[in-house]
């Protein structure tokens, strides 16, 4: 399993240092852009983005909590394979359109799922997509509780998988911690994204390595 760290609410000072500590350790960072109309509050931009883009050459997984992802990724400099993620609720059957513009880019297209939207809801879309995020807290706040029934649904999809013959890239999202990760891991997830667990005390890479050693 993989381990993206998150990084919010940081300067682009901060955010090189962190890299640099991290790079060693990690496949790749997990960015919120967050536009106070899809969800309550707003969080990145696209000049951090870009410049973080430049500090790494790590994989970067730019998380699109925005009303209208496609106009973002127009303006995103990312390199080709990085990942970006539009949720099912915000592309407004608009997907097709997310994807062609992903693709343009040499992108990878990914699909994030609120913790109210059913497995089944989505399974019409998922051919068109490599990677799906399992959001595991409502969208839009770090520090959340993860939502216990985010293990079925990762069942779910893997059940749907199985009887498809296909491969996604499954990914969790809110919530992971020291009490969850193994059993993510067990259950056949891919990646997840870490931001409080992280950062809860001065000791990041102590965290960092720890959450890492139960994914073993």
């Amino acid at each position: 399993m993989l381990i993206f760290p998150s990084f919010h609410h940081q300067t682009v000072q901060a955010l090189t240092d962190l890299l640099a500590l991290f790079d060693p350790l990690v496949a790749g960072y997990h960015i919120d852009i967050m536009d106070g109309k899809f969800v309550p509050h707003i969080m990145g931009s696209h000049p951090l983005t870009n410049a973080i883009r430049t500090a790494t050459t790590e994989q970067l997984w730019v998380h699109l909590m925005v009303q209208d992802p496609i106009l973002w990724i127009e303006q995103l400099h990312l390199n080709p394979g990085d990942i970006v993620s539009a949720h099912y609720e915000s592309l407004s059957g608009n997907y097709k359109l997310f994807i062609a513009a992903t693709h343009q880019k040499k992108l990878v297209p990914s699909l994030a799922i609120n913790p109210e939207t059913s497995i089944e809801t989505v399974t019409p879309l998922l051919k068109w997509f490599n990677h799906v995020v399992i959001m595991s807290v409502k969208p839009g706040a770090s520090g959340q509780t993860f939502l216990p029934n985010t293990f079925e649904k990762i069942k779910e999809l893997n059940t749907w998988q199985k009887n498809h013959n296909t491969t996604l890239t499954i990914t969790v999202d809110g919530g992971v911690n020291g009490n969850n990760i193994a059993q993510l891991k067990q259950l056949g997830v891919d990646a997840v994204a870490v931001t409080h667990a992280l950062f809860e005390n001065s000791s990041t890479i102590d965290n960092f390595n720890k959450l890492k050693k139960l994914t073993e």
